[in-house]
């Protein structure tokens, strides 16, 4: 793994509830096999910016939920708290307060994936 995609989980494990968990992400994170399950469409990807944000660019197979309104909007997300849901903001510190949030509803992997520059080879 490089150094780039460690900042994206350290991000996440200052957020999350234990060290093991993100022991768990960073030593299963494959960037390959993650973009070819984004590809397939097989992953849950929630981008907590602004509209006005979202509109400047994002991710084709993300779907856009403001970070203040995740409560809300509850029903766009998987029914299934054991189903992944990976979040980004811009540099990561939405996407970590969501990601405390769902953790406390009961959703068991919320990966912080950090800012959209993190991600936008997804599309690539």
């Amino acid at each position: 793994i490089n150094a780039e995609y460690m900042g994206h989980f350290l991000s996440g494990y200052f957020f999350s509830r234990s060290f093991s968990f993100f022991l768990t992400c960073l030593m299963s994170f494959n960037r390959d096999e993650f973009k070819a399950k984004y590809t397939a469409g097989e992953l849950v990807i929630v981008d907590v910016r602004s509209p006005g944000e979202w509109q400047s660019g994002h991710l084709s197979k993300a779907i856009n939920i403001p970070s203040g309104d995740v409560m809300q909007r509850l029903g766009e997300l998987p029914a299934d708290k054991a189903t992944p849901v990976y979040l980004h903001c811009r540099s990561g510190g939405r996407a970590g307060g969501v990601q405390a949030e769902l953790q406390r509803m009961g959703y068991q992997t919320v990966v912080n994936l950090g800012g959209f520059s993190s991600v936008q080879y997804l599309d690539q």
